[in-house]
């Protein structure tokens, strides 16, 4: 009996029921980026972005699909210059036939998504989400945690370069909220009415930092792709499961991070 071909079209179906487009915020792009959805796929790439550096390793693994959390495109482009950065990159992928698909803000939200993984990761139990907050969910740890013990815990179990605080006081942490990336300045009003302990994301402006330390909240700044990348190897999982035929190989990009002096 033959092996099963999978497209590119099966992919994409596999990933709308995972992390459903429409769960997308409405400034985001989602979905296929480049490609054709009939074509073939034999290996996938996960990765955080679609850059040069995970397009040379598509190539190293033989990959004919990257699959990304952040979008190539997240605003149309009004022309293609191949002698611009995105230009030739976006003539390589083509020449290449490699297929890009990215699944964002819809894999922030969906259940096992990024913020449920990093909920998890952050000992947070049953995880919830908080009315008038698009992005992002909330929990008690197992057991009340001093704050500087946290950063540490996360430091060492996320792989993170340092943690950047808001306090210098070793305050009681226990009810805490999560989100992946970017953290959304306009949702501390809807936080400081639910008695949040800590905030723990990605990146944190320095405003927001301070408006938060006013409330009474602890910030934790992990780092973009530190927040971010704890959902490649279970997304990895996911679709090896799904589709046992495929090869996935997992690129953990570039650790801005441990980039320190």
């Amino acid at each position: 009996m033959a092996d099963q071909v999978y497209l590119v079209r099966d992919i994409i179906r596999f990933m709308e029921e995972y992390a459903p487009p429409e769960l997308a915020e409405k400034w985001d792009h989602v979905g296929l980026q480049i490609g054709d959805k009939n074509a073939p796929v034999h290996r996938v790439v996960v990765a955080l972005d679609p850059n040069r550096k995970a397009m040379d390793f598509c190539l190293k693994e033989g990959a004919d699909l990257l699959l990304t959390h952040h979008p190539l495109f997240l605003n149309g482009p009004s022309d293609l210059d191949y002698s611009t950065p995105k230009g030739a990159l976006v003539r390589d992928f083509i020449l290449n036939r490699i297929n890009v698909y990215s699944a964002h803000t819809n894999l922030d939200k969906t259940l096992g998504g990024v913020n449920h993984v990093l909920a998890e990761a952050c000992g947070i139990q049953m995880p919830m989400s908080i009315e008038g907050v698009p992005l992002g969910l909330f929990g008690e740890l197992m057991r009340p945690i001093g704050l500087f013990e946290l950063a540490g815990q996360l430091k060492s179990a996320l792989g993170a370069g340092g943690v950047m605080m808001n306090t210098d006081e070793n305050q009681k942490i226990s009810r805490v909220f999560v989100s992946g990336g970017s953290f959304d300045e306009h949702i501390i009003p809807f936080l400081a009415g639910t008695y949040i302990d800590a905030v723990i994301s990605g990146e944190i402006k320095y405003h927001p930092m301070q408006d938060l330390r006013a409330y009474g909240i602890a910030a934790l700044s992990l780092g973009h792709d530190v927040s971010e990348r704890v959902i490649l190897k279970p997304l990895a999982q996911k679709l090896h499961d799904r589709f046992p035929g495929i090869g996935v190989a997992v690129d953990m990009g570039f650790d801005y991070n441990k980039v320190v002096f």
